[in-house]
């Protein structure tokens, strides 16, 4: 089998599937023709003309042929692309006056066949308007997958969106978009924002080589994760797990920064006063360790054990369990 006849059965294969509308000016459908169609497709419809007035052509339709007897005729192929402007049109016609194919042409009608047709002559413009078919079917599809993948992605976004700080930065630095929990928690407005540097909530107390290193790394591309102390509008310290990740373009270069932050500061609140509570304990042991110590020499040995045994499992415990501000781990990305 050569590539063309590969390629008109593959046509013809198609055309099987395909759901036709005929329409002829004459209640008597030529014989010919309902056998060229039949052929071709197996879900055909014939209509008379003047039944158009109560026919309803829906998009449910692939293709429509319409056989034109008459000048007139053509208001029917207007009353159809005025219906489904997507519907490819086929017309048959014993006109071969120039200017009647042109108005047809200006309609938009996909082929013009002079009658009486022949099989072959058919199936060729046949397989023109197929294809044309088959690529705005591709067009379809494609419109149909991108505008599913943008509805995910604004779902995506309002997921994330709605759950993180979110913040985007230029190479240098500069904001260019915070989300509304960046501002609660920052207590800047976004025109506060936008277009300053990211240190207008940088804490004094976070140390400058934790910078260098974010920004060493996030430059070569890679993911740098830490626990970051900021402070607010009002000057009140904040703590965030940061994860910041540059985006590339296609090329595979920097072209901008993405944060997400989730707020500590209630747990470092936590971690805080559970300080404060053990140093209470350790303290009150003290005095009574000392008040003891006035009934017996050997009490003071004992209270001096208690307390550095408490110091030390104090030690090993905010060692252990405790949150400590300014880790970072970097990420290949």
């Amino acid at each position: 089998m050569t590539f063309m006849q590969e390629q008109i059965s593959n046509i013809l294969f198609f055309s099987k599937n395909l759901n036709v509308l005929v329409i002829d000016s004459q209640e008597n459908f030529d014989r010919t023709s309902i056998d060229i169609f039949d052929n071709l497709f197996s879900n055909v419809k014939y209509i008379e003309s003047t039944c158009l007035i109560e026919f309803n052509i829906s998009t449910s339709f692939d293709l429509v042929i319409i056989k034109i007897d008459k000048d007139e005729h053509c208001v029917v192929l207007e009353k159809i692309k005025k219906s489904s402007q997507s519907i490819p049109i086929l017309v048959l016609s014993a006109f071969e006056n120039p200017k009647h194919m042109i108005k047809t042409v200006e309609i938009g009608v996909s082929g013009y066949l002079i009658t009486p047709i022949n099989h072959m002559q058919f199936q060729q413009q046949l397989t023109t308007t197929i294809e044309e078919i088959k690529l705005k079917q591709t067009q379809i599809d494609t419109v149909n997958k991108l505008t599913h993948a943008l509805t995910l992605a604004k779902e995506y976004e309002l997921a994330i969106n709605e759950s993180n700080i979110l913040s985007r930065a230029n190479l240098s630095g500069i904001i260019t978009f915070v989300n509304d929990k960046f501002c609660e928690v920052s207590g800047y407005t976004k025109q506060e924002l936008i277009g300053r540097n990211h240190n207008i909530i940088r804490h004094p107390d976070t140390p400058n080589a934790i910078f260098r290193n974010l920004w060493n790394h996030i430059l070569q591309g890679k993911i740098w994760k830490g626990v970051v102390k900021n402070k607010n509008k009002n000057g009140k310290e904040y703590w965030v797990n940061t994860t910041i990740i540059p985006i590339k373009d296609k090329y595979d270069t920097v072209v901008e920064f993405m944060a997400i932050r989730h707020n500590l500061s209630e747990l470092f609140s936590l971690q805080k006063e559970i300080e404060d509570t053990q140093r209470e304990i350790i303290y009150k042991m003290g005095e009574v360790g000392e008040t003891r110590s006035k009934e017996t020499g050997n009490h003071v040995k004992r209270v001096a054990q208690y307390s550095k045994e408490l110091a030390l499992l104090y030690g090993k415990m905010k060692q252990k369990y405790y949150l400590q501000p300014h880790q970072c781990t970097i990420l290949e990305k």
